[in-house]
């Protein structure tokens, strides 16, 4: 009777090699990439003239609505200006995230993924200022 492991042993470090080797957080997301039109993984490949900033209008519970200007043109400065309800303009930057887009200014955070976002405030505990803002129009300015 032969010894098969081996065969099992290759594919099984094959396959550790690929999942140590997969993109990080820093790089777009398929958010992003609906978003500001690009199809790359990595935003410093992401050619000039894809380059864009995007306005997008949501409409948070209670009818509150949002406006959100989600800016591409320097991809290694990711930016979104989130202005909704009372609170003044809040221009935010990228930060990593789990899942969806994250938007930090130190005091908040605009959560987003795909046609929903919400913002809470920075912090442990995270208090949830306004919720449920479903895009309702996208426009280039």
């Amino acid at each position: 009777m032969k010894n098969h492991c081996s065969i099992y042993f290759i594919p099984l470090i094959l396959a550790a090699f690929v999942s140590c080797n997969s993109t990080s957080n820093d790089t777009v997301t398929e958010d992003d990439s609906k978003r500001f039109g690009t199809t790359d993984s990595n935003p410093l490949l992401t050619p000039k003239s894809k380059r864009t900033t995007v306005t997008v209008k949501y409409l948070c519970d209670d009818d509150v609505p949002a406006t959100v200007v989600y800016d591409n043109t320097d991809p290694k400065n990711l930016t979104a200006e989130v202005a909704i309800g009372n609170l003044k303009k809040r221009k935010m930057k990228r930060v990593k995230s789990a899942s969806g887009a994250r938007y930090s200014d130190g005091e908040m955070v605009w959560l987003n993924k795909g046609n929903t976002g919400f913002l809470i405030q920075e912090g442990k505990k995270g208090k949830i200022l306004y919720n449920n803002c479903n895009e309702f129009n996208a426009l280039k300015p």
